[in-house]
C-alpha cells in the first residue's frame, strides 16, 4: 500500500510586500513569498527599498490583525496571507517651494500665480500660466533665483526643481501709453 497525499491548500498562503506607494518610484522591494505552510517560522524580509524624496521607516504589518512579529522579524505563518507595506518619512531637503513675488511695493499687481509648496526636487515644474497685471506697466517675465544657468522664465515656462526653493519675481517695463507729464 502506498500513501495518497492530497495538498490542503488552505495550508499553503502567501507573504507579501506592498510599497506604500503609488507612485511607481520605489526601488529594491522585496519579492513575495508564494505557498508558504501555515505554521511554520519565518522571517520578514530585511530588504530596505529606496523612494525619491523619502526615508524608509520600516515594514508595517497590514494583515492580518493580531499577528506577532517579533523584533527580529520572525513570525510564524498563520494560515492566511501575510502582508507588510513600506512605511515612508519626507526627506524634508528634497521638498522645496515655488515661490512667486509681484516685483513692485505698492500692491497693485494683480493675477499673480499663488506659491507652490512641496515640490519634490527633480520632477517637472510649470510656471503659472497667465500673465501677472499692474496697472501703468508691461509684464517683463519673471526673474529666476535657485536654478543654476537660468536668469527669466515666462508664463508657461517648465523647469526641474531643484533641491532648493525657486524664486520667481515678476519683472516690469513702464507702459508709456499709460504715463503722461503734468505741465505746470
Amino acid at each position: 500500500l502506498t500513501a495518497q497525499w492530497k495538498v490542503d491548500a488552505a495550508d499553503w498562503n502567501d507573504v507579501i510586500y506592498l510599497p506604500g506607494s503609488d507612485d511607481g518610484d520605489v526601488t529594491g522591494m522585496p519579492s513575495n513569498v508564494e505557498d508558504v505552510l501555515s505554521g511554520t517560522e519565518q522571517t520578514r524580509s530585511a530588504a530596505e527599498p529606496e523612494r525619491h524624496g523619502y526615508t524608509f521607516k520600516g515594514w508595517e504589518l497590514t494583515s492580518p490583525d493580531g499577528l506577532e512579529v517579533a523584533e527580529d522579524g520572525t513570525f510564524t505563518m498563520p494560515a492566511e496571507n501575510v502582508t507588510f507595506t513600506a512605511t515612508w518619512e519626507k526627506d524634508a531637503a528634497d521638498w522645496n517651494d515655488v515661490i512667486y513675488l509681484p516685483g513692485s511695493e505698492d500692491g497693485d499687481v494683480q493675477g499673480l500665480p499663488s506659491n507652490v509648496t512641496d515640490q519634490l526636487s527633480g520632477t517637472t515644474q510649470t510656471v503659472g500660466q497667465d500673465a501677472p497685471t499692474r496697472h501703468g506697466y508691461t509684464f517683463d517675465g519673471y526673474k529666476v533665483e535657485g536654478l543654476d544657468g537660468t536668469a527669466s522664465l515666462q508664463p508657461g515656462a517648465t523647469f526641474t526643481m531643484p533641491a532648493g526653493d525657486v524664486t520667481l519675481t515678476a519683472q516690469w517695463k513702464v507702459d508709456a501709453a499709460d504715463w503722461n507729464d503734468v505741465i505746470y
